[in-house]
């Protein structure tokens, strides 16, 4: 039975994901700030939130119980949009959260998932915000 951990699956992507490798005989650990509402005795739920400088810790402890081998896949999906688009209205807060929240979340994860990684496929996700291609900034 493979293993695939998400981050962010109380709703939207990462709990239309989980669903999905539930549906398709996996075990799926999630990871988000409120427990989903999924219901399986195949999902495993860690609420925390990426942000936390202490989930490297916790995470690992609680992947300790799981009595698992290894980690197949781990999908970093958690994550929130931003308030602009314009210089004018860009905080240097909401930068600092955003690379937090999308970056140092993300090393985080894999630093607490470390004992559990090796042929792992690891995908990051984010929103079309975060693509330089297509970003526009305008004063």
């Amino acid at each position: 039975m493979s293993v695939a951990l998400i981050t962010g699956t109380t709703k939207g992507l990462g709990y239309a994901l989980a669903n999905l490798y539930l549906e398709n005989g996996s075990k799926v650990i999630g990871v988000s700030r409120h427990k989903p509402k999924i219901d399986s005795e195949y999902y495993y739920h860690l609420v925390d939130s990426v942000t936390n400088d202490e989930i490297e810790i916790k995470f690992k402890d609680f992947l300790d119980t799981l009595n698992l081998k290894k980690i197949d896949v781990i999908i970093n999906n958690a994550g929130t949009g931003s308030y602009g688009s314009r210089l004018s209205q860009i905080e240097t807060t909401e930068i600092i959260n955003q690379v937090n929240l999308h970056c140092v979340g993300v090393l985080r994860v894999l630093k607490g998932a470390k004992s559990y990684l090796g042929n792992t496929k690891i995908v990051n996700i984010t929103s079309r915000l975060g693509s330089i291609v297509s970003a526009k900034l305008t004063t």
